[in-house]
C-alpha cells in the first residue's frame, strides 16, 4: 500500500464519519465518544491495522 492509497483510505474514513456522526455534536458526546468513531472507521479501512487512539497518550512528551 502506498501513501497515496492510506491517504485515500483515511479520506474515506473522515468522509464516512461526517455523513454519519457529525449529529453527535448536538447531543454535545464528549471528544473522546467522537475519537472512538472516527477509530471505528478507519478500522473499517484498515481492518488488518491496528487501531488504538490511545496509543501515546500515557507519555510525557509524545512525539
Amino acid at each position: 500500500m502506498n501513501v497515496g492509497d492510506v491517504l485515500e483510505r483515511v479520506r474515506g474514513a473522515i468522509d464516512y464519519f461526517q455523513r454519519r456522526d457529525m449529529p453527535l455534536l448536538d447531543f454535545d458526546v464528549n471528544d473522546a465518544s467522537m475519537a472512538h468513531k472516527q477509530a471505528e472507521h478507519l478500522l473499517n479501512e484498515f481492518g488488518d491495522w491496528s487501531i488504538d487512539r490511545e496509543y501515546n497518550s500515557n507519555l510525557i512528551d509524545p512525539l
